[in-house]
């Protein structure tokens, strides 16, 4: 998470760490919402099952497999170390917060079933979430998937809330 206008973009490579809207790169990106999802977010409606119709390709079917799990794990380490530099580089501030970040990997021992993997504390005391989604493939139109869950923590907390995919993970 970055600042500047537009993120970097570029190829993924091996272990790609992207935003959402498919910036990819080592150095900086802006986190930006579909306007889908935005106006979703904004509306006055609680979310339910039919609210997310629209998502529902995006939706998860059943538990992961083991395979999926490991998967997941290597991209939040994949994001977490990223996430950790960007910090340390000042690179957080721009789009999460002034300040300085600590960057803390929630899910590292095990997965805690929180609707984010990794906690951003900020120096002003501000708290930032961040939930990691990963791919093996390389590919920035590849659907991911999102539950009830994400998008009512992402309408509480509407400026912290970010989704960090990794693209072409090992």
């Amino acid at each position: 998470l970055g600042g500047g206008g537009g993120g970097t973009g570029g190829g993924g490579g091996a272990g790609a760490v992207s935003s959402a809207d498919g910036a990819t790169g080592s150095g900086p990106f802006v986190p930006r919402r579909s306007s889908e999802l935005a106006s979703f977010l904004a509306s006055e409606r609680p979310v339910s099952p039919e609210d997310a119709t629209e998502f529902s390709r995006y939706l998860p079917r059943g538990d992961p497999t083991a395979a999926q799990q490991q998967l997941g794990r290597a991209g939040e380490a994949l994001a977490a170390a990223y996430l950790r530099r960007a910090a340390e580089r000042g690179e957080l501030a721009d789009s999460v917060g002034p300040g300085s970040w600590l960057v803390i990997w929630r899910n590292m021992g095990e997965e805690r079933g929180e609707p984010w993997d990794i906690l951003l504390k900020g120096s002003s005391g501000d708290d930032a979430w961040v939930e990691v989604k990963t791919t093996m493939v390389d590919d920035e139109h590849k659907p991911m998937e999102v539950s009830l869950n994400h998008l009512d923590f992402a309408r509480v907390h509407p400026g912290s809330y970010f989704i960090l995919r990794v693209f072409a993970a090992p």
